[in-house]
């Protein structure tokens, strides 16, 4: 489990009676998916449910902390290891991979790389991980590349962008190259409110991230 997902969850996530039921019959790769949806269904839709995000943690690498909601809740639509923070919005359609096609091989196929089609006894590419920050929005049909393993702290990602650097805090990003459009407010009010982020975050004070923010016309 990702470090930014450290912080005690029981008190914002919820758990059904029906979560050690799920989670054993998760040895089953068919009933992952099924185990999903029946989590959204008894465990209060995308923001809450415990149980999918122990699934999805366990079984396909994504640790997704509460209050995230988006495609990362789709078996397989992520490489992995991927680390969602808190708060995170992510649109339908995102793509995110972990691991390039090789270009110094003789061949580019991933029969000669990826061990689960059976060909390789062991993957010849490592993945490299992926971390979302907190309170980040990312637009639909956007691609993240191998090449980013950070996105930051409260940034947005455009629809449709191509995701191939690490994406600074609160900054907003776009274009098929990414890069950044402009920074959400002053440097004296990044780091103003970095510090406020941080802290409402971790201790699940929310107002100061819902109000309106003036702090960039100053």
């Amino acid at each position: 489990m990702g470090t930014i997902n450290s912080i005690k969850e029981a008190d914002e996530l919820k758990k059904s009676l029906l979560n050690a039921i799920l989670m054993d019959c998760c040895a089953i790769s068919g009933f992952r998916k099924l185990a999903i949806k029946l989590s959204f269904l008894f465990e209060r839709g995308a923001f809450s449910p415990m149980t999918a995000r122990q699934i999805m943690r366990q079984h396909f690498g994504i640790d997704i902390g509460g209050c995230s909601y988006g495609s990362r809740f789709t078996p397989g639509a992520s490489g992995s290891p991927v680390t969602v923070g808190r708060c995170v919005s992510i649109a339908h359609d995102v793509s995110v991979y972990r691991r390039d096609h090789p270009t110094d091989r003789l061949s580019t196929h991933p029969f000669f790389y990826n061990s689960r089609l059976g060909y390789v006894p062991e993957d010849c590419i490592t993945s490299s991980p992926l971390v979302i920050g907190h309170d980040a929005w990312i637009g639909s049909r956007a691609e993240i590349t191998a090449g980013c393993s950070r996105i930051g702290l409260g940034s947005i990602v455009g629809a449709g962008a191509v995701v191939t650097r690490d994406v600074p805090d609160l900054a907003i990003v776009g274009g098929a190259s990414v890069r950044v459009i402009r920074l959400r407010f002053t440097e004296k009010a990044r780091a103003r409110n970095h510090k406020q982020m941080v802290a409402s975050i971790s201790s699940r004070t929310m107002p100061p991230i819902c109000e309106r923010n003036d702090a960039s016309a100053r």
